[in-house]
């Protein structure tokens, strides 16, 4: 059954008080040190160098303000970035700069042409090399659910061959498509995951199947921009996988029932191993005014408008606000409320139609 919901929000005020979702502090943590707290990942890639240049593809996407290399090597290094029209980055531009030490070269550069970049490192010894951008896009906050408890990215340890349920975050409002896979240590492809998009209703938020491999894995996000421009995402933690019988609580599976039953049954049924276009929810009309108090003084915003979903299903009408520009760790001081809001049709749930409850589904 296809329905149109029509919500009204009536605002007191807009406050800044914390964050709308995601742990209000991601730590960041790797055996690569981060130059830039704010930017993310691209590509973590370690190993062996030989005489033999090892091609790494850096995808870079539309509004990229900064793109960063460091490599960190042991012995000799021979490294070449060669830029998406195919010619060696010339390092004496204005927009770059270089900094090299006895073991160590970082190379940033502002306002880089969006397409595919390579980087070519040959030589001899141990290397780790970390690609990270600054920009609109972001792929974060990865949190797997417990028995009883949410465990953070970089203190999970799942059982080796279990199956564990995940959430991601991501700036939908620029993202085309995306897909998740596992990697290894020194960045290839273990295994595809399956994943859907967990509410129509809001393109951000994506829910994940992991089968946890017998090796060490990271997470890696990829897929394309609103214009068309591939991008990557890799999630710096390095998770180690544990013997099924080890006493870490973590590695036993978690149960199901910590999801919503409506949410599980989609996401076994709809969960899919390919790149899949983000779907959204479209805003047909919509207006918005001043709320005034009883004394003509201006408290807030009264906004309303109308919403079609793209395909049947379960869906939560109601908004979520935050802030447009969000980068990799979400500040405690960045968010709004939201004093009172109304949907018509209402859903089955509530019980008047001057209640709203955030989180409430209902078919459409």
């Amino acid at each position: 059954m296809s329905r149109t919901a029509l919500l009204k929000l009536f605002g007191q005020y807009l406050m800044i008080f914390g964050a709308v979702f995601g742990p209000a502090n991601l730590a960041t943590r790797s055996t690569y040190a981060q130059e830039d707290p704010n930017a993310q990942y691209i590509s973590i890639v370690s190993g062996t160098l030989s005489n033999k240049p090892r091609e790494i593809e850096i995808p870079v996407e539309a509004g990229v303000l900064r793109l960063q290399f460091s490599v960190q090597y042991s012995d000799q290094l021979d490294l070449t970035i060669v830029t998406p029209v195919g010619k060696p980055l010339d390092l004496s531009e204005s927009n770059i700069s270089v900094t090299d030490t006895k073991e160590k070269r970082l190379i940033s550069m502002w306002d880089p042409r969006p397409g595919k970049w390579k980087m070519l490192v040959s030589g001899s010894g141990k290397f780790a090399a970390s690609i990270t951008v600054q920009g609109e896009l972001y792929v974060c906050c990865l949190q797997f659910f417990g028995r009883s408890s949410i465990h953070m990215l970089d203190r999970f340890q799942p059982a080796r061959g279990s199956q564990q349920q995940a959430q991601v975050f991501a700036s939908g409002f620029n993202l085309e498509s995306i897909e998740f896979k596992l990697i290894n240590e020194e960045g290839e492809q273990i295994a595809p995951l399956k994943f859907r998009q967990s509410d129509y209703s809001n393109p951000s938020t994506f829910m994940l199947l992991i089968d946890t491999p017998e090796q060490p894995f990271r997470v890696m996000a990829r897929g394309r921009d609103m214009n068309g421009k591939g991008f990557q995402r890799v999630f710096h933690s390095l998770i180690r996988p544990v013997t099924p019988d080890s006493s870490n609580p973590q590695s036993e599976n978690p149960p199901l029932a910590i999801f919503n039953s409506q949410i599980l049954q989609d996401l076994s049924r709809e969960a899919s191993e390919s790149e899949q276009k983000i779907i959204r929810a479209h805003i047909e009309k919509w207006s918005d005014e001043l709320l005034l108090s009883e004394k003509g003084n201006p408290i807030g915003i009264r906004l309303k408008y109308s919403m079609q979903f793209p395909l049947d299903g379960s869906y939560s009408p109601y908004p979520q606000l935050y802030p447009e520009r969000v980068g990799s760790r979400y500040a405690a001081i960045l968010s709004m409320r939201i004093q009172k809001g109304t949907v018509e049709p209402l859903p089955h749930i509530a019980t008047n139609n001057g209640q709203m409850v955030i989180g409430v589904r209902d078919d459409y």
